[in-house]
């Protein structure tokens, strides 16, 4: 290859007749509900060099976000071999998408091909996905744009909760909630969640819904609750999965 550390996406057959410098991701391993071992290969010739992994959701994160991408890791010169990484919180029964990008230091970031997986479907109750919002001019403090990601379950009764609400912002910076309570009814649930600062919300979401409700509750969050709530505006990608 004419630069270091070119990730492009070749077949095994191209990158054994080159015979220098490529990347290439492998097939993931070890994927469960919200997990999985994300693979590939990478070799450099004549510098040091970086690589990590963009991986995405359909419809997670929005178009205009960016993705989430694991650790960036550095490669000494004339370093060849597999590199992996474990990532986590991802939407349950879900299609992902996953690429290994990385650049010597003289070059752009180039990424190599893009694979795909599946996570696994749980047994019991679920909601994800998430709720685009553009922002608001209200004075004083105008509201920037957001999304609120959902990855919640529990058992069929509610039992066991467990999940994140999370906060995503436009410059790739998050606040992950803890799900405390899951209460699934059709096609709508209420969703609590404990945020990184130790604030209760409860959440109101819905399939085909294009607003989630949101109320700040008194801890723990009860999912029972009938209170009235405020509802955002957004573009949804929510589903909500209540087992028979």
């Amino acid at each position: 290859m004419r630069r270091n550390v070119l990730l492009v996406a070749l077949s095994a057959v191209s990158a054994l007749v080159l015979g220098a410098c490529y990347g290439s991701t492998e097939p993931a391993t070890g994927i469960g509900e919200d997990t999985a071992v994300l693979h590939g290969q990478g070799t450099a010739d004549k510098g040091a060099a970086t690589s990590y992994f963009e991986y995405w959701a359909t419809g997670d994160p929005a178009p205009d976000y960016p993705k989430p991408k694991t650790p960036t890791r550095s490669w000494p010169s004339g370093a060849s071999g597999p590199i992996s990484e474990k990532v986590s919180d991802l939407l349950v029964a879900s299609q992902y998408s996953y690429r290994l990008c990385g650049q010597d230091q003289s070059t752009p970031t180039i990424c190599a091909q893009t694979r795909t997986f599946t996570t696994a479907t749980p047994t019991g109750d679920y909601v994800k996905g998430s709720l685009s919002f553009a922002g608001a001019q209200i004075p004083p403090t105008p509201i920037p744009p957001f999304m609120l990601r959902f990855n919640a379950r529990s058992g069929a009764t509610g039992q066991d909760p467990k999940g994140t609400v999370t906060e995503v912002r436009k410059d790739g910076s998050r606040s992950v909630g803890k799900v405390t309570c899951l209460r699934a009814s059709g096609g709508q649930a209420k969703v609590g969640a404990l945020s990184e600062t130790g604030a209760a919300l409860l959440f109101d979401v819905q399939n085909g819904r294009s607003s989630v409700g949101i109320q700040a509750v008194a801890n723990p969050p009860d999912c029972s609750s009938t209170a009235q709530m405020s509802f955002l505006p957004g573009e949804s990608s929510i589903v909500v999965h209540d087992v028979p």
